[in-house]
């Protein structure tokens, strides 16, 4: 349990406790008031005078059975006052459930914000920085293939073949899809000699991947623009 709800555990308890007590203190005076009430009116149900009449009220002379010890109907001792039951419920783990909620809330809302952020700006990359996305990946495929025959993984022809079959990929993905654009590139690989498993052949694999993504979200780009473009002179 945090700090804040250890403090209002504590409080809750201590607060609970004073509640509590009081209201057993004031239910007590009640209780105590009615039996003085009750003890005033038994009193003055067992008077003498109260029995006579009583007696008289039954058809029956007092001064034959006055001293006889007659059960003349007194009335009983009055018991013990016992307050009624109160009951009052901790409020601290209904206020705990109320704050896990709406920290729940918050945290659903902040991540709704976030995504529908991220999407807003993926959607706001224009031609532009896509292309700039894309020379960026290419300098990288660039790299590999230079460091991968310094360190002498692949031949310099290896590493020439695999930058024409990149280049070759650019074209394809866009009239061929990415599964048989990548489907062809794997197989082109292995034929000169570099495993798609291997250190080399495996990070390739990932620049074409990103590489390729991007050359479609270009197109789909112009696409979009070509088709605004197009619904604006048909407007004029």
């Amino acid at each position: 349990m945090s700090a804040l709800g250890a403090i209002l555990g504590l409080a809750g308890n201590i607060g609970s406790s004073l509640i509590s007590n009081t209201g057993s203190k004031r239910r007590q005076q009640q209780a105590d008031k009615q039996n003085v009430k009750f003890w005033e009116m038994q009193n003055a149900y067992n008077t003498p005078k109260n029995q006579m009449s009583r007696l008289k009220d039954a058809g029956l002379n007092p001064n034959l059975i006055y001293g006889n010890s007659a059960n003349t109907g007194n009335a009983g001792a009055v018991a013990a006052s016992k307050p009624a039951p109160y009951n009052i419920q901790d409020p601290i783990p209904t206020a705990l459930n109320a704050l896990a909620i709406k920290s729940q809330i918050d945290l659903n809302e902040s991540q709704a914000y976030k995504n529908n952020t991220d999407a807003n700006v993926k959607s706001q990359q224009g031609p532009a920085t896509l292309e700039s996305t894309k020379q960026d990946i290419k300098l990288k495929e660039q790299r590999v293939l230079q460091e991968a025959v310094k360190t002498q993984e692949i031949t310099k022809q290896q590493a020439a073949i695999t930058k024409s079959l990149q280049t070759k990929a650019e074209i394809d993905v866009l009239t061929k899809g990415y599964k048989k654009t990548e489907f062809d590139f794997k197989k082109n690989l292995m034929k000169i000699g570099i495993s798609p498993d291997g250190n080399v052949g495996t990070t390739i694999l990932k620049l074409f991947a990103q590489a390729m993504k991007v050359y479609l979200e270009i197109q789909e780009k112009k696409q979009d623009e070509d088709k605004v473009f197009g619904e604006i002179k048909v407007n004029r």
